[in-house]
């Protein structure tokens, strides 16, 4: 009797023993869905199991430091990442989507050592937690599940005690100037070589102009509506270059029109990046231009012009470029015959009128945009 009661004893202290072990649970879908496969062991080649290269999402769960590290390639071999008890509902991030080829675990006491070349994130102190590896550059956090800052000097000290030793150099960048005083102390009291690598200049700006920093991370590219406007200004120059849909000239904030070159697509695309939606129209002697382009308002129309000179140089060291050559594109008596032309026109829709030889994009561009808001100003 008592020894059945000491085999029944050893039987449930395995099984709960195996209970309480950690198990990993692979999806053939991100998100956890789809077909599953679920493991507590080893395995060296996932396609014993009808699962090689078909994992998207993981499931590790137990508690404790249970670790277990897959990899692209059978028998552990090629890139690898490991995983702690936690969910991770897309392995895109890891570069291991659809990848997963073999799974081991990771003895308790060593530390989990990053594969070369990557970063690995941990979501608590102590390596502990969730894992995010990288080898690329992100910039946004925010669907990797990983969005978050040190916003505490707990975290300052956690930081600091994980991962300098006696030979180590800490840069940091802090944007709160409570957390970059912290970090100072931080660093004496553990005797750590630190270099604030912003701070002072911020702090040095913020002297000079008067300006307070708002002490927020990661506002310099945060994108709002003038980046947006920016954005959509640059579609549509793209969209109604070289007299492109003509139709739609009736949206543009501003329609430049002239002969070739005459420098219409890098002023549009100039104006463009300022915001201004910007088309350009070429005038060709012999051609008819859009009927749209008499319907604006001429204080949104400008008529770039250039002297004979200049376009002729131009346009030959164009056709150089080219390697080809256009009968009549680089002789003085058409280039003169296409400025007669695009002269009259200027003057049939009344607008203004550009030099554009000699002179930057960005002077062009600045007198047009003076022009433009004083004439909208001034006008009926």
């Amino acid at each position: 009797m008592k020894s059945a009661i000491k085999t029944a004893m050893a039987l449930t202290a395995v099984a709960i023993a195996t209970q309480s072990a950690a198990q990993v649970t692979f999806y053939e879908r991100e998100g956890f869905q789809g077909e599953s496969f679920t493991t507590r062991r080893q395995i060296a080649d996932f396609g014993r199991f009808g699962f090689n290269d078909r994992a998207s999402s993981v499931v590790v769960a137990g508690e404790g430091p249970e670790r277990w590290q897959v990899c692209e390639d059978v028998r552990f071999g090629g890139s690898c990442v490991v995983l702690r008890p936690g969910q991770y509902p897309t392995l895109r991030s890891m570069g291991l989507n659809n990848r997963i080829s073999s799974l081991q675990a990771v003895a308790r006491e060593e530390p989990p050592v990053p594969v070369a070349g990557r970063v690995v994130f941990y979501e608590k102190a102590n390596l502990s937690g969730r894992s995010f590896t990288t080898q690329a550059e992100i910039a946004n956090f925010a669907p990797t599940g990983f969005n978050d800052r040190i916003t505490s000097v707990e975290e300052l000290n956690s930081c600091v005690e994980l991962h300098c030793g006696e030979e180590c150099v800490f840069f940091y960048t802090l944007a709160r100037s409570d957390l970059r005083a912290a970090m100072q102390l931080v660093v004496r009291q553990h005797g750590v070589k630190a270099i604030d690598i912003m701070g002072p200049g911020v702090e040095l700006l913020a002297s000079v102009s008067g300006i307070v920093p708002r002490g927020v991370a990661g506002t310099m590219r945060t994108p709002d509506e003038a980046y947006f406007d920016r954005i959509e200004a640059m579609e549509y120059a793209i969209a109604h270059d070289d007299g492109q849909r003509p139709e739609g000239l009736i949206d543009a904030d501003i329609v430049l029109i002239g002969v070739s070159r005459t420098s219409k697509t890098p002023l549009a695309m100039y104006l463009a990046a300022k915001g201004f939606r910007a088309a350009n129209v070429p005038l060709v002697a012999g051609s008819t231009p859009p009927k749209e382009l008499f319907s604006l308002d001429p204080r949104r129309v400008f008529g770039l012009i250039s002297s004979v000179e200049t376009l002729l140089q131009i346009r030959t060291r164009r056709m150089d470029e080219l390697g080809s050559y256009v009968p009549g594109y680089a002789e003085r008596e058409q280039v003169e015959c296409d400025l007669e032309e695009a002269q009259a026109i200027i003057r049939r829709i009344g607008c203004y009128t550009i030099r554009t030889d000699k002179r930057a994009i960005e002077e062009t561009a600045q007198d047009i945009i003076r022009y433009l808001h004083g004439s909208l100003e001034t006008g009926d």
